[in-house]
């Protein structure tokens, strides 16, 4: 919030984009960018975004996560931003499902890939029917629309296990592995 004040917002999240571009070049795995709205409209920024992981031959291994801090105003105008890099590969994933501004709407006309069941719900899914519920509805649109689902937050065998349970494609969370500064690879299968 501070940098989009000093409007030192577009040239953070330009840092943002070549560090991680340059942390996956070489790597064969699928990365994220998380966006806000301003990214999003920013032309500038997506024009960017586009060039340099073109140049840098990562399109087909990015994923733009779409945060919830704003409402999307024109879902038509994210569809014609967003199809430019999905024609050259990348996917697309709406973060945080079930909080914020996020809803139906967005499962309904964001041609989304992926859909992040948010961590409010998720930390919630082994003591609590509702969640429980919540997330197999959630798995059911997002089938039914041809997104793959996922899970946050996941912190302990018990929750990665009800999460599995409940028909959900993958999960992120400490479980796994903590965020580190630097990609860490594990050589392990993880239970989801």
């Amino acid at each position: 919030d501070i940098s989009k004040k000093t409007n030192m917002y577009p040239r953070l999240t330009a840092r943002i984009i070549e560090k991680s571009v340059a942390a996956f070049r070489y790597l064969p795995y699928k990365f994220s960018i998380n966006l806000s709205v301003e990214d999003i409209f920013d032309s500038d920024t997506m024009d960017y975004l586009f060039t340099v992981a073109k140049n840098n031959g990562v399109l087909g291994r990015l994923v733009l996560e779409i945060v919830e801090s704003d409402e999307l105003v024109s879902i038509e105008e994210t569809n014609k931003i967003f199809e430019k890099f999905k024609n050259a590969g990348a996917k697309i994933a709406i973060d945080d499902f079930g909080t914020g501004f996020s809803n139906f709407d967005y499962i309904m006309n964001i041609k989304a890939d992926y859909l992040k069941i948010d961590a409010s719900i998720v930390k919630r899914v082994t003591f609590d029917e509702a969640s429980r519920e919540i997330i197999s509805s959630i798995v059911y649109l997002a089938r039914h629309s041809g997104m793959k689902t996922v899970a946050e937050f996941i912190a302990d065998e018990e929750t990665a296990r009800v999460i599995k349970s409940l028909g959900v494609d993958f999960g992120q969370g400490y479980f796994f592995g903590k965020p580190e500064p630097k990609p860490v690879f594990i050589n392990i299968e993880p239970p989801i």
